[in-house]
């Protein structure tokens, strides 16, 4: 399955980075192109949990469920039916959080798709991650200013 990645450290403790990565209501924040998400499922999130994803200039709904959970650590995202993945690990350094995200997806293209991923996707996961980088920006430049944040 081709994939990419990009990695970041965030400045936020590794718990206020997984609660934005383990809720579908924040996705649309962060992720490119997500419109919106919503839970199907009730309750906390965790392995099993359901949500449905509508993406951008796409009127459709797109089934996804959490496949693998390791509180902290590692959360794998997987669609129903394209089978297309997102993969988060975390992991605890100095500055804050060390995050990675992947993306995968199943070989549609050939070969073709194994040696070059589209360019598309790799612009998509570099605008997600400078998302979040301001998103835990700007909650730095609240606690500083306001005294207030991560309380």
């Amino acid at each position: 399955m081709p994939s990419i990645q990009q990695a970041t450290v965030l400045n936020a403790t590794p718990e206020r980075v997984w609660a934005w990565l383990a809720a579908p209501r924040f996705y649309g924040a962060w992720m490119d192109g997500v419109a919106t998400a919503r839970a199907v499922s009730s309750g906390e999130v965790g392995p099993g949990t359901t949500f449905t994803i509508v993406w951008e200039h796409r009127q459709l709904e797109e089934a996804w469920i959490v496949a693998e959970w390791d509180l902290l650590r590692r959360m794998r995202l997987t669609a129903y039916r394209t089978d297309r993945q997102f993969i988060f690990q975390l992991e605890t350094v100095p500055d804050g959080a060390h995050l990675v995200i992947e993306q995968a997806w199943p070989v549609s293209r050939g070969i073709l798709s194994r040696l070059a991923p589209p360019r598309s996707q790799q612009r998509g996961l570099e605008r997600t991650v400078s998302r979040l980088r301001a998103i835990f920006a700007l909650n730095q430049d609240i606690k500083l200013l306001h005294g207030m944040g991560d309380e």
